[in-house]
C-alpha cells in the first residue's frame, strides 16, 4: 500500500480552514466538531487537504535552491536540483576513481609486459586496473632488487599506478597487500599498496551540487575571479575551489619589473595566476642524473661553450684564470636575432653561462641547423665588458645558446606542482663512496631528508644524506612550468648517469586542467595565465590522550575500545579538508580528536609543527600552542619560525622581515592549504 506524506497536525490546520471557510460563506450552517456535517463533509476532506497543501509545499520548496537542499536526499529531490541546475549548464558529479600506487614484486628478473584488462583484487568486492589506456611494458632495467635481512635477493619490485574499477569511497583502501590479481605474469609473487589509496569519491550528493553551483550563472570564459570557478569547477569534477591573483594583488609578484637606476619596483598587469585546490596523489618518477633536459618553463637561458679555444690552455669559466663571477656581463656580438646585446649572469659551470631568465636568448642555436656560431665576450668592464673573456673569432669555436639544461648531482623535477617529497632514492649501481650508505635491505641509498641548503662535505652516518631543491623561477613554482631542481651529494662524488627514484605527492590531473587554461582558445589573449596549486603546509601532530576506562553509560557495561587507526585516519581526512576562513589551531584539532572516538576520556595539552613550502625550494618550520599561522607576530600567538636563520633572518625578532619575505615571494593566507599525511599525525596515550 502506497504511504502518503500527511500526519495528525496537517490535518487538523486543514479541518479548521475548511470550516472557517463554509461558516464565512454560510453563516447558518452549523460547522462545528462533532457535528454531521463536520464528520462528514470537513473531517474526511481535511487529510486530502491536508496532503494536498503538504504537496504544495514541497513543490514551492523545489523551486528554490535555498530551500531545496533542506529537504530529505529523496530521488525525487535530487532530479528537481538536476532540473534547475541544467538550466545553468550545470551536471551532477558522477563520482571519482580512486587511484593510487602499487608495488609488484616478482620472482626473476624479466621484462615484464602488464595487460591494460589486467584485475588486481584487494577484496573480493574491490577490483583495479592499471591507470592506463594502452597495455605497460616494464623493462628488465626497471626492476629493482630486493635484499631479505639476511642479505640475499628475495624478489624484485616495480610499481605502477592503479585506478579504481568504480567510484566511491570504499575504494580509497589503506596499505597492504592484495588478495588476489590476474595471472598475466608467472613470476608475479605479490602485489601491495604501502600507501593509502585517494580521491575516490561517490555520486555527487544535492547539498555539494548546489554548493558548488554559486557561479554557476557566471560568464563560462577565464577573464575573473568568479568566471573562472564557474568554468572550471563545471568541466573539472577534479577542481574543489580555484583562487584568482591578478593586477593589484600582493601575491601577483609575475608582472613586476625594477628600474635598473633606482631599484624601483612597479606593476605592469597582463599576468593572472589561476590557482587550483585538487586531490593530492603520490607518483614515483626516475631521473637520470645529470641528464641534459629541456627546461620546463622553456627559456633559452643557456650558452654553451664545448671547446673554450680562445683562453690559455682551453681551460673551462671556472678556472681562475677566467675567474668568470655571478653578476659578470655577457656580451654577445653576433649569432642570434638580437646581437649585439648584454645579459646578466647569474649561474657558472665549466663550459656553460647561465643568463637571467627574466632576459633570456630569443633563439636557441643548437636547434637550429646552418646557424651561425655565437660571438661573444665576458667581463665587467663597461661598456666592452671583455676583460675576463675576450671576444673570439666566429666560426673558429663552437658555442651555442640552448633551452637545454644539466647541473652536477641534479635532476629536473617534472613540470607539475611539487608537494611533499616522500622519498629519494639512488638505485644501483651503488658507487663505492657510497655503498656504507646503503641500504641492507633494498641495497639502495637514501637520500630522502630534505636541507635547505646543498651538502657540501660526506656525512658521516646514513641518516645525515638529504636532498636539497631549488626552483629557480619561484614566480612560477607549482605550476607546469616549474622549474624545480634535486641535487644529491656533495662536490667531492660524481653521480652523472647514476638514477634516482624519486616518491612525490602533486595534484591529480593537473595538466589536463592547466591544458585548458593555457590553450590560446580559452585564456584571454592579452593575459599571461598560469594555472597553479596552493602552496602546501603540512601539519604535523603528536596528540596525547587518556583513554576512557568505564562505560559511557551507568546502563552499559562495555568499555568502548578506542580504534586508533580509524581516528587518526578522520583527523588526516578533516585536517585534508579544511576549507574554513578562520585558520586551523591546536583547540580544533583537540576537539575534533574528541570527536573520532567516545573511548577517548581527556586530550591533554600538545603543540602543532607545521612546514611552509616556499616558491623557491626551501621549508620554513614553524611550532604553536595555539593558533596555524605563517605570519607570526610574536604577540597574537604562540606561533614561532624554527629556523629563521636557513632564511638569513634573526634569531628573534625576525617577524617584519619574514612577512616582507613571505611578500616577496607572493605568499599570503588564501593562496596555500593544509595538508596531512599518514605517520604525520599520531595518537600518544598517556596512563
Amino acid at each position: 500500500m502506497a504511504e502518503y506524506d500527511i500526519n495528525t497536525t496537517a490535518a487538523a490546520e486543514a479541518a479548521a480552514l475548511l470550516r472557517d471557510i463554509l461558516q464565512t460563506e454560510i453563516p447558518a450552517g452549523d460547522f462545528t466538531e462533532g457535528s454531521a456535517i463536520s464528520d462528514l463533509l470537513i473531517d474526511g476532506h481535511a487529510i486530502i487537504t491536508g496532503y494536498l497543501k503538504n504537496q504544495i509545499e514541497v513543490i514551492r520548496a523545489r523551486q528554490s535552491l535555498l530551500t531545496l537542499q533542506n529537504l530529505p536526499a529523496t530521488e525525487s529531490v535530487s532530479d528537481a536540483a538536476d532540473a534547475i541546475l541544467d538550466n545553468f549548464f550545470r551536471t551532477r558529479s558522477q563520482g571519482q576513481f580512486s587511484k593510487g600506487v602499487a608495488t609488484l614484486h616478482f620472482s626473476q628478473r624479466q621484462d615484464v609486459l602488464i595487460p591494460r584488462t589486467a584485475r588486481f583484487f584487494k577484496t573480493t568486492a574491490l577490483v583495479f586496473y592499471i591507470d592506463s589506456a594502452t597495455d605497460i611494458l616494464i623493462p628488465a632495467s626497471d626492476l629493482r632488487p630486493e635484499v631479505g635481512a639476511n642479505g640475499v635477493i628475495s624478489s624484485y619490485s616495480t610499481t605502477i599506478f592503479l585506478t579504481a574499477a568504480r567510484v566511491g569511497s570504499d575504494y580509497n583502501i589503506n596499505p597492504g597487500r592484495f588478495v588476489s590479481f590476474d595471472r598475466f605474469n608467472a613470476l608475479l609473487l605479490y602485489v601491495e599498496n604501502v600507501g593509502k589509496f585517494s580521491n575516490g569519491t561517490g555520486v555527487q550528493s544535492t547539498a555539494d551540487f548546489i554548493n558548488r553551483s554559486t557561479n554557476a550563472i557566471a560568464l563560462r570564459a577565464l577573464i575573473n575571479a568568479r568566471s573562472n570557478d564557474a568554468t572550471l569547477l563545471q568541466n573539472y569534477q577534479d577542481v574543489e575551489s580555484t583562487v584568482t591573483v591578478g593586477y593589484g594583488d600582493s601575491e601577483m609578484i609575475r608582472d613586476k619589473v625594477s628600474n635598473v637606476s633606482n631599484g624601483i619596483q612597479m606593476h605592469v598587469g597582463g599576468h593572472m595566476d589561476l590557482y587550483v585546490r585538487m586531490p593530492v596523489q603520490e607518483v614515483v618518477e626516475r631521473l637520470v642524473i645529470e641528464q641534459l633536459d629541456i627546461r620546463n618553463d622553456d627559456r633559452i637561458v643557456i650558452l654553451r661553450d664545448t671547446v673554450h679555444s680562445t683562453t690559455p690552455g682551453n681551460v673551462d669559466f671556472l678556472n681562475a684564470a677566467v675567474n668568470v663571477k655571478v653578476g659578470d656581463v655577457l656580451n654577445v656580438t653576433e649569432g642570434i636575432p638580437e646581437a649585439p646585446i648584454q645579459f646578466r649572469i647569474v649561474a657558472v659551470r665549466p663550459n656553460e653561462i647561465e643568463v637571467s631568465p627574466a632576459t633570456p636568448f630569443s633563439t636557441a642555436s643548437d636547434e637550429v641547423p646552418g646557424v651561425l656560431p655565437i660571438g661573444y665576450s665576458i667581463g665587467n668592464n663597461y661598456p666592452t665588458f671583455d676583460n675576463k673573456v675576450p671576444a673570439p673569432t666566429v666560426g673558429a669555436n663552437t658555442t651555442y645558446t640552448s633551452r637545454q639544461f644539466s647541473e652536477f648531482n641534479r635532476v629536473q623535477l617534472p613540470g607539475r606542482p611539487t608537494y611533499r617529497i616522500k622519498k629519494v632514492e639512488l638505485l644501483p649501481p651503488i658507487p663505492t663512496s657510497l655503498q656504507p650508505f646503503a641500504d641492507l635491505v633494498t641495497g639502495n641509498v637514501d637520500f630522502t631528508t630534505r636541507k635547505n641548503t646543498p651538502t657540501l662535505a660526506r656525512p658521516t652516518a646514513a641518516p645525515q644524506l638529504g636532498h636539497y631543491v631549488e626552483i629557480k623561477n619561484p614566480g612560477e613554482s607549482q605550476s607546469a612550468r616549474s622549474v624545480a631542481v634535486l641535487e644529491v651529494g656533495w662536490p667531492a662524488i660524481n653521480l652523472t648517469g647514476l638514477t634516482l627514484e624519486v616518491t612525490y605527492e602533486t595534484l591529480t590531473n593537473f595538466s589536463t586542467v592547466n591544458t585548458y587554461v593555457s590553450d590560446r582558445l580559452n585564456r584571454p589573449v592579452c593575459s599571461n595565465t598560469l594555472t597553479r596549486a596552493l602552496h602546501p603546509i603540512y601539519i604535523y601532530a603528536s596528540i596525547p590522550y587518556r583513554a576512557r576506562t568505564t562505560p559511557v553509560s551507568p546502563l552499559s557495561t562495555v568499555v568502548p575500545v578506542f580504534d586508533v587507526t580509524t581516528a587518526t585516519a578522520n583527523l588526516i581526512t578533516y585536517v585534508n579538508n579544511y576549507r574554513e576562513t578562520e585558520p586551523l589551531d591546536v583547540s580544533l584539532l583537540a576537539t575534533k580528536a574528541r570527536e573520532t572516538s567516545n573511548a577517548v576520556a581527556s586530550i591533554y595539552n600538545f603543540s602543532i609543527q607545521y612546514q611552509l613550502y616556499m616558491p623557491d625550494g626551501r621549508v620554513m618550520t614553524f611550532e604553536t600552542s595555539d593558533k596555524i599561522t605563517i605570519f607570526p607576530d610574536g604577540a597574537t600567538s604562540t606561533a614561532a619560525l624554527l629556523n629563521p636563520t636557513e632564511f638569513g633572518l634573526p634569531t628573534t625578532g625576525y617577524y617584519t622581515q619574514l612577512k616582507q619575505l613571505l611578500v616577496n615571494q607572493g605568499i599570503s593566507d588564501r593562496v596555500t592549504r593544509y595538508c596531512a599525511v599518514d605517520g604525520g599525525v599520531v595518537f600518544e596515550q598517556r596512563f
